[in-house]
């Protein structure tokens, strides 16, 4: 975002609109869903943690009282079976749950870190009969504005000279269009247009 402030001061008009609204909501959606792929392991790992640390207590009264497979005492198993048994699934399921819990958090990251970015393929026809004199009855407008409420009062006398199309809307083409042909080279235009409604 530095390099994109950087960039954008270098322009010609002042008129360039370094980060659009579209751009911004996208990359606040994007790392709340980082945000949350990462609670989400946390808070289950936290859990499972409580109960992890405790496990060994339940053997504190069970000394020498192993489960055996028959009903009589001929076929008991050693001392210590089935806490072995115990521990071993145990913590096959805590390292498969970490495992599945970590491709949550990291699959939120990875899926930020690939969409993450400034950068789009936005493309725009540039017409070669488009002057400056096409937008300057926009420009007295403009300087005559003093404070915010006198803009609030002329914006809308404004609007029309950036409005090639006349449909109410100023597209990304058509402010692109209004700093190419006020100086900015194209791909200056293109990178930093967006679009505006009234």
């Amino acid at each position: 975002m530095d390099k994109r402030v950087e960039e954008g001061a270098e322009t010609v008009l002042h008129a360039e609109t370094v980060l659009t609204y579209d751009k911004g909501m996208k990359h606040f959606f994007l790392s709340w869903l980082a945000g949350i792929s990462a609670m989400i392991t946390g808070v289950s790992l936290a859990e499972a943690a409580a109960s992890l640390i405790a496990f060994f207590d339940e053997y504190d009264d069970d000394t020498n009282s192993e489960a055996s497979e028959k009903g009589d005492s001929s076929n008991r198993d050693a001392a210590g079976t089935s806490a072995q048994y115990d521990i071993l699934y145990h913590l096959l399921v805590v390292f498969y749950g970490y495992f599945v819990l970590s491709a949550i958090s990291y699959g939120g990251y990875i899926f930020m870190m690939d969409h993450t970015g400034f950068d789009d393929d936005f493309t725009c026809e540039f017409e070669s009969g488009v002057t400056q004199a096409n937008y300057a009855g926009a420009f007295p407008i403009l300087l005559s504005m003093k404070n915010y409420d006198d803009c609030m009062t002329k914006i809308d006398q404004v609007f029309p000279f950036f409005d090639d199309n006349n449909d109410g809307f100023i597209s990304r083409c058509e402010d692109a269009q209004f700093q190419y042909t006020m100086g900015e080279s194209k791909e200056f235009a293109m990178k930093f247009s967006a679009p505006f409604t009234k």
